[in-house]
């Protein structure tokens, strides 16, 4: 029914679809392991594989009609499709391309959801004039932005091979909006926010808006309740502080570490590799003894499953 769908009704089915994909044979609960049937995964790959066909021929029949959001929408179910194929490169770009000719007219949810697609898909905008008008419009509509908007587009700026396509002035006012709605921001969107600092090369403490946002971001962090908190979250707030060797409160930062020791067991391969690199590069601080031997054992259970 697809040529009979208006575009937002196909942006709504598009959503439903991206739903449906990431429960499906390629990880979550439709990953391996998780009980379903064989037939069962089979079934969630052919509605993938439809979808994505469905997709693409929206995207040739319907660009020139959609508005900013219809564009972030599809770009999202894009990354959550994996379409990444390099043969998919030509819509990507198209989609791109047509969202900086609208970017006037996006909020801040359409500029967040797009950035995040983006850097899923390795994507972003061709050139930094265009990157920098689409940072300007979220920079000018960020009252009424909420938390994850600024999450997501910083941690897009993170997966960029060349991190000088953004002034540090814009990195500087957008860091600035988060830390202004923190408080309302997830766990993950913090530690995506310090990884993202960190692959930027981008230290707070050098820099006008203050010395203490790296901080507050830690802080808010750690205020959450445990059971809030991943491992990722820990390892990416780890290795951020011992790559940019900013200064965090003893208080925090041992909370940090002590919540890190005892959620040691759940670390993966790179979320062990990541914690230990970040407490060598810190210069005023090291862990306890009994508390880095637990860390040190938690490696040789697993250094075998190490490349």
């Amino acid at each position: 029914h697809e040529r009979n769908l208006n575009t937002p009704l196909l942006c709504l089915a598009l959503v439903r679809l991206r739903r449906l994909a990431k429960h499906g044979g390629h990880g979550g609960r439709g990953g391996r392991g998780d009980g379903r049937s064989r037939q069962e995964q089979e079934a969630s790959r052919k509605v993938q594989s439809r979808g994505t066909r469905a997709l693409e021929n929206v995207i040739k029949r319907r660009t020139s009609t959609m508005n900013a959001k219809h564009i972030a929408t599809i770009l999202h179910s894009m990354a959550a499709l994996r379409m990444t194929h390099p043969k998919q490169r030509a819509l990507r770009r198209t989609l791109i391309d047509r969202f900086v000719l609208l970017v006037d007219s996006a909020n801040g949810q359409s500029i967040g959801n797009m950035l995040w697609a983006c850097g899923k898909l390795e994507e972003l905008p061709e050139t930094g004039s265009d990157l920098e008008k689409i940072l300007g419009r979220l920079l000018d509509v960020s009252p009424s932005c909420n938390s994850q908007n600024f999450s997501n587009t910083i941690w897009a700026l993170g997966t960029m091979k060349d991190r000088r396509r953004v002034a540090d002035h814009t990195l500087e006012l957008l860091l600035s909006c988060y830390i202004c709605k923190v408080h309302e921001s997830v766990p993950q969107g913090m530690s995506n926010v310090l990884w993202s600092m960190a692959r930027l090369e981008f230290n707070p403490e050098n820099r006008s808006s203050g010395n203490d946002l790296f901080n507050r971001i830690v802080g808010e962090l750690m205020s959450r309740p445990q059971h809030e908190i991943k491992a990722q979250d820990l390892a990416n707030a780890t290795w951020s502080i011992g790559r940019l060797q900013c200064t965090i409160d003893e208080e925090v930062l041992e909370k940090l570490m002590v919540s890190s020791v005892e959620m040691i067991g759940r670390f993966n391969q790179q979320e062990l590799s990541l914690t230990l690199w970040g407490l060598a590069r810190m210069q005023d601080y090291r862990l306890d003894r009994h508390l880095y031997s637990q860390v040190l054992g938690a490696v040789e259970h697993k250094c075998h499953t190490f490349n």
